[in-house]
């Protein structure tokens, strides 16, 4: 079915090549037989099975057409499985539901599959629950994924993020980028598939009792670890702030990250938006538990969260990483 394509904000129109011609802001384009591009600016494909089964009525794109298109269109690179995974507890999950609903959207761009977890509505380890990634990650990886991109729920995914999988040519298997502190930030880790980076996520858990030197200490949760350990971590790459940006409003970025710091205050938030911060803040110090990592208590704490938030998940079949990890010593207390 050869003809003209008009790939707007909304669907795929078919137009006659006078009124593609009209349209405004259009590029015209001839797509051979299989073909895969991506829009940034609509998070839109184009590629066969799309365009066979959501247009051309079951016809395979088996002949080269032509397409108009709207500007920012950037080939795709070859397919590999790839995960995104957020989280949201204690009220979170709604503060931040715009840049949630963005994370939904990346993954729709670039055919990745998305796991949200924000079970239990409210947990006591507040800022300790960051630790969870890790689990979670490991997770990913013993799903097979090759790419497993941790979003905290406070970034904000743009429409011009690329593709995780152009980092590539980069090398490496832990990809951060630097936040304001100038140190690695773990609120955007990407991980490939690897035994390596495997045992460097499990190492994170095992030494989390350990302490840390000044230059690497965070206040709280598994950061500081990041920043500490990745410092030998010979699979580590340095991205481009862009893939992470808590410190720059003027950026153009790729992922925005409302972290508390410079970027904090540029986060837009309603009257209930700021209710929940508060009910969070209260819960907080009401019921909020700081647990010494690596003792029975933490990793107790961490299998219970890491339990009932995949409870059910097919993307994220659970796994026993905490018997594997915790400490011979107390095992048997915990298990």
């Amino acid at each position: 079915m050869p003809g003209e394509w008009i790939a707007n904000s909304d669907t795929f129109l078919k137009r006659s090549k006078a009124a593609a011609s009209q349209l405004p802001n259009t590029q015209k384009i001839f797509v051979e037989a299989g073909q895969v591009l991506t829009c940034a600016e609509h998070h839109h494909e184009i590629d066969h099975t799309r365009l066979s089964g959501a247009v051309l009525e079951g016809r395979q794109l088996d002949a080269p057409h032509w397409f108009a298109y709207a500007p920012h269109w950037s080939p795709r690179p070859a397919t590999s499985k790839a995960l995104v995974v957020s989280m949201g507890f204690n009220g979170y999950q709604t503060i931040y539901a715009s840049n949630i609903a963005s994370h939904r959207q990346y993954c729709e761009r670039i055919g990745a599959a998305y796991v949200f977890v924000d079970k239990p509505d409210f947990t006591p380890l507040t800022m300790e629950s960051t630790w969870l990634k890790i689990p979670l990650l490991l997770t990913g990886l013993a799903a097979g994924y090759e790419w497993i991109m941790y979003l905290d729920a406070d970034t904000e995914v743009k429409a011009a993020c690329p593709d995780m999988r152009s980092l590539a040519s980069l090398g490496g298997d832990l990809l951060m980028a630097k936040g304001f502190s100038g140190r690695v930030n773990a609120g955007v880790v990407i991980v490939r598939r690897s035994d390596p980076v495997a045992r460097f996520l499990k190492t994170l858990l095992v030494e989390s009792g350990k302490e840390l030197p000044p230059e690497d200490h965070v206040p709280w949760g598994d950061n500081g670890y990041f920043i500490h350990f990745g410092k030998t971590y010979g699979g580590l790459r340095i991205l481009p702030t862009e893939w992470n940006n808590n410190r720059d409003p003027s950026l153009r970025d790729y992922i925005r990250h409302y972290s508390a710091g410079p970027m904090r205050a540029h986060f837009p938030m309603s009257q209930e938006q700021h209710a929940l911060v508060a009910q969070a803040e209260a819960y907080g110090r009401t019921h909020g538990v700081r647990l010494k990592g690596g003792s029975p208590a933490f990793f107790r704490q961490l299998e219970d969260l890491y339990a009932t938030a995949l409870a059910g998940s097919d993307l994220l079949p659970p796994i026993p990483w905490a018997r594997e990890i915790a400490p011979a010593a107390f095992r048997d207390v915990l298990f």
